[in-house]
């Protein structure tokens, strides 16, 4: 059964849409390891859709394609608005013994440049066409993006060593977040003020 799940979510067009039927069942009634696994599985679906979604993002803007750039940028807004929301309500409070105060500091700055970066691209692709300098502007925007989800799914690896309770919170909130599919700027003005 977890072999089909996982086929399922990868068939997934949206990044938002991962299949809600987890097959761990009751996650309280499961050991570490399942629940773990678990959460790898919905992580690394996660990263690898937005990793797609921006290099994707990428070749649309280089083609021209604005309409499919702005189709792409909606699903980036919409993956980032839930994730974001579950890092900051679970996943770094869980960190936090691992990599101190400001660490968790300097990871929620980073959201806060997200947003600005997604902006500019807004900005770019609500403008006429401005060239080679407008699509390098947005490669460089999307090239920031893109590191940005490589050291985010880097805490995977610390995540790994979290005990079974704190899995079960970062497993709860993200789905709560994904229940309520706030994109980036309804989170950020609603959860952050």
């Amino acid at each position: 059964m977890q072999d089909a799940w996982v086929e399922q979510m990868e068939q997934t067009l949206n990044p938002m849409a991962v299949p809600m039927d987890n097959p761990i069942g009751t996650i309280e009634s499961k050991d570490r390891q399942a629940i773990l696994a678990a959460l790898l599985v919905h992580l690394w679906h996660g990263y690898r859709k937005m990793r797609d979604c921006l290099t994707e993002l990428e070749d649309a803007m280089l083609q021209g394609n604005r309409e499919q750039a702005r189709s792409l940028l909606l699903q980036i807004k919409r993956f980032c608005g839930t994730s974001f929301r579950y890092e900051e309500d679970a996943v770094l409070p869980a960190l936090d013994h691992h990599i101190g105060s400001e660490q968790l500091r300097e990871l929620r700055s980073t959201h806060d440049l997200v947003i600005r970066h997604v902006r500019r691209l807004e900005g770019l692709l609500s403008t006429s066409p401005g060239g080679e300098e407008h699509i390098e502007q947005g490669r460089m925007l999307i090239h920031a993006l893109l590191m940005q989800v490589a050291c985010t799914a880097g805490l995977t690896l610390l995540i790994e060593t979290l005990p079974q309770d704190a899995l079960i919170r970062i497993l709860q909130a993200r789905e709560r977040a994904l229940v309520e599919g706030k994109d980036l700027y309804e989170w950020d003005k609603e959860s952050r003020g």
